[in-house]
């Protein structure tokens, strides 16, 4: 899900929302502006307006912000950000850099090497590779969390 919300373009690479310029008539609107636009029910909501560049409707920025707001209400509901970390966190957490610094973890869809050698006799292009990390690409930020850095063992198509 959260790479679909990526792609679109209404989250940024940390999960954080996005925020866009939104011109009217060769005019800047400032969030509220926007709102109050997009609530009155005399506004022609097949207008164009440029939003960071490309031209949309009004309601298709007026869906973008109801789906906007639908996941800040679910990120409110369901995901809690202040977890503090216990003993048994660490531990996992070590348990998989130990993993990762020793033998690797292989990352792959269930029949994804018979699909792929299906595809290949076929005349396609390999698309398997292998993900692999190495002890330098492991960083521990005490208190803040983990940077993996992830290598694939070739270029995709």
């Amino acid at each position: 899900m959260l790479e679909s919300l990526y792609d679109m373009g209404l989250i940024d690479r940390y999960g954080n929302f996005r925020t866009y310029s939104v011109e009217l008539d060769g005019r800047k609107l400032t969030a509220a502006e926007l709102e109050a636009l997009l609530a009155d029910p005399n506004t022609d909501l097949t207008r164009t307006c440029t939003v960071d560049g490309d031209t949309i409707t009004l309601q298709d920025v007026k869906t973008m912000l109801e789906i906007e707001k639908e996941l800040q209400r679910i990120r409110e509901t369901y995901y809690d950000t202040n977890v503090t970390m216990t003993a048994e966190h660490e531990a996992t957490l070590q348990s998989l850099i130990d993993q990762l610094r020793e033998s690797g973890i292989n990352l792959q869809m269930e029949d994804s090497e018979a699909k792929d050698e299906a595809a290949v006799s076929k005349g396609y292009k390999s698309q398997l590779a292998r993900i692999s990390v190495s002890t330098t690409d492991i960083k521990v930020n005490q208190g803040s969390g983990v940077t993996v850095t992830f290598t694939l063992s070739k270029r995709l198509p």
